[in-house]
């Protein structure tokens, strides 16, 4: 798989009463298809992922990705308690809205496929 990026997905970790957001970072193959969605479907912006995001699974080594995920494209390190916190400091964080399993095939092309908005 071809990787074009470094992505981090903020995972949300209940502390007690406290959320605090854990960034684990991958290297990931990034497509930022906004318009082209728009233009294509001419459904609302809202109603279409903007984002989609191509992992592979040797790269993941077991992580679990899910709905309600936070993803960035670029490294983030360090844990934040918030998601506004998180927002002030790194401009385009999207909320992960499908993450889809590819494992059938080669070794190379089982993927996790992300879609986010």
């Amino acid at each position: 798989m071809f990787t074009n990026a470094e992505v981090t997905i903020f995972k949300r970790v209940r502390k007690g009463r406290e959320d605090s957001f854990v960034p684990h970072n991958f290297k990931a193959h990034f497509e930022d298809c906004r318009g082209m969605n728009i233009m294509a479907s001419g459904r609302a912006l809202t109603d279409i992922d903007n984002i989609k995001v191509f992992i592979s699974l040797s790269e993941l080594k077991g992580f679990k990705c899910e709905k309600n995920d936070y993803i960035l494209r670029g490294k983030a390190v360090g844990e934040y308690n918030s998601l506004e916190e998180i927002k002030k400091q790194y401009n385009d964080v999207f909320i992960i809205t499908s993450a889809d399993t590819f494992d059938y095939g080669s070794e190379h092309l089982k993927h996790l496929r992300i879609g986010a908005k």
